[in-house]
């Protein structure tokens, strides 16, 4: 088992984030393991949702911002909402939210949003731990002291939204999660008449030994050849490059578009089998900073007569490392209405960003 050389180039937090405190704050950069379109995501109005935040420090809150699913691949378009907004020190916890709502808020609940009337950005998939993009903004401010969790509440009124959409959300613990994968584009040929040249991955963790392994495995690549496991640290851009970036001349030849879809910053030897198959193991040890720094491979395959480039490169796999979480610090209580109870979900909710 090779050891794989970790890139640990730390992407520059915007300007959101600097000014936010994302709850819970584990999950910052790095994707939820659930999902939520309960309150704003719902496509039914009127509805009913409140959370209870016990890490949110105090602070002032001007807004509330959510991310999409980074697991959702489905796009969602832009809508417009009417929402009432209520914020309180919570009078529970997350483990144990009260299904009648008003229970749940403390003596100093006040209104931060009266009627109203908010726009949300159409959203396509883009990956794990997307942007913070549908943001509510509070007209009246809310002074959070600190002294206990928050709790806020939607009311959504009405809706122009036609479906659901699915934000990102935090649930339960995982005491030794691997991370999330996902192929970025797509492969060429070997021939005209080849399938596409593939490469998939996943994590093997082991976290009480402080191990990870990576599993990767390629398809359909030209056969017995000395090929190029390519590791980098980005999908959009290399070496002055924006990607991904096409080969001049593979369109119309018979390996059909080739693409580079990453960044190649390291780069390991890796033999194709008679069969056109390859496979790696690659250790590392892992760390909880790295949660949610994400790493791309790519295949690149000699094969003369593939194009004028002498070369099949396959899709690329997207890596999302994971850590260890415990009890995650949220509560929900949800309903398809306003009436005065609702759904209970402990330990869970959407990831939020307060402004």
């Amino acid at each position: 088992m090779r050891t794989l050389p970790i890139l640990l180039v730390p992407s520059l937090a915007s300007t959101l984030l600097a000014q936010a405190y994302v709850s819970p704050q584990f999950f910052t950069r790095m994707e939820g393991s659930s999902w939520s379109n309960a309150g704003l995501g719902s496509s039914s109005a009127p509805s009913r949702m409140l959370q209870i935040h016990e890490d949110l420090p105090a602070r002032s809150v001007a807004a509330l911002s959510f991310r999409r699913d980074g697991q959702t691949t489905t796009a969602s378009p832009a809508f417009s909402l009417v929402c009432s907004v209520f914020m309180s020190t919570a009078a529970t916890t997350a483990a144990q939210p009260s299904a009648t709502f008003d229970s749940n808020h403390g003596g100093d609940k006040r209104s931060v949003a009266a009627n109203q009337v908010v726009q949300f950005p159409a959203s396509a998939h883009d990956g794990f731990g997307a942007p913070f993009t549908y943001r509510l903004p509070l007209p009246s401010p809310y002074q959070h002291s600190g002294s206990g969790p928050l709790c806020f509440e939607v009311q959504m009124i009405t809706t122009s939204a036609t479906s659901a959409t699915y934000f990102d959300a935090a649930s339960a613990s995982n005491p030794n999660p691997g991370g999330l994968t996902e192929a970025v584009g797509q492969g060429c040929r070997r021939s005209a008449s080849s399938s596409r040249a593939s490469l998939s991955g996943s994590f093997q963790p082991n976290w009480p030994a402080n191990s990870m392994t990576l599993a990767v495995n390629g398809n359909s690549l030209p056969l017995t050849q000395l090929a190029t496991l390519a590791i980098g640290d980005s999908a959009t851009q290399w070496a002055g490059l924006t990607l991904p970036f096409e080969l001049p001349g593979t369109a119309s030849a018979p390996s059909g578009p080739c693409s580079i879809l990453s960044s190649m910053l390291i780069s390991l030897p890796q033999f194709t089998t008679a069969n056109g198959t390859a496979t790696a193991s690659l250790g590392y040890r892992p760390h909880r900073s790295m949660r949610g720094r994400e790493f791309f491979m790519q295949l690149v395959v000699p094969e003369p007569a593939a194009n004028a480039w002498g070369l099949v490169l396959t899709n690329a796999v997207r890596f999302h490392p994971q850590a260890p979480w415990t009890a995650v610090p949220i509560g929900q209580v949800a309903a398809a209405n306003l009436g005065a109870t609702g759904t209970v979900r402990a330990n869970y909710g959407q990831i939020v960003a307060f402004e």
